[in-house]
């Protein structure tokens, strides 16, 4: 970083997120091609006002919570072949959990667009949500403020989000 930028701030004087991603990326722990570690870098310099971008520019750190929660109100819909994977609870590869964690950002950067919401508020939100509320083995459905439109709640039956272990960059 001190040789290609002189020193630490300049390296985050960029014109955008997408260049911040770009140098973060030569980086190992930011290998992650769906930029989950990115993001929350981001998320925290724009919290602190050390970065300025436009809101648009900003995705969701996706992480287990967001999925599950993503996975169980039904704004992704799994095929039946990644549910039954799901329900043996099968290790997915490293394509496949890169595939999935993709759509589930997409989703949510659709009800983040459609819904006129801002996406570090939503991030708080449903990080918070899936620790305390929509909880991966016993989810807290009588205290749940969206169990109103959640498939699973509708159906009775909570899947959880994928296995995928091989990582270090969650």
């Amino acid at each position: 970083m001190l040789r290609n930028y002189g020193t630490t701030i300049r390296f985050f004087h960029v014109s955008g997120v997408e260049e911040l991603i770009d140098r973060l990326s030569g980086m190992a722990a930011y290998e992650d091609p769906v930029r989950k570690k990115a993001y929350l870098l981001i998320k925290f310099l724009v919290l602190r006002g050390l970065l300025k971008v436009k809101p648009q520019e900003i995705k969701l750190p996706i992480d287990n919570h967001l999925t599950r929660i993503a996975y169980r109100l039904g704004i992704v819909k799994l095929e039946d072949w990644v549910l039954e994977l799901m329900r043996r609870d099968m290790h997915f590869s490293r394509e496949l959990d890169v595939e999935l964690r993709l759509t589930v950002r997409d989703a949510w950067d659709a009800v983040i667009r459609i819904g006129k919401l801002d996406p570090i508020a939503l991030d708080d939100f449903l990080w918070r949500f899936g620790r305390t509320v929509c909880i991966r083995d016993k989810p807290q459905c009588d205290k749940c403020p969206l169990k109103g439109i959640c498939n699973a709640y509708a159906r009775g039956s909570f899947i959880n989000e994928h296995n995928h272990y091989l990582t270090y960059y969650y």
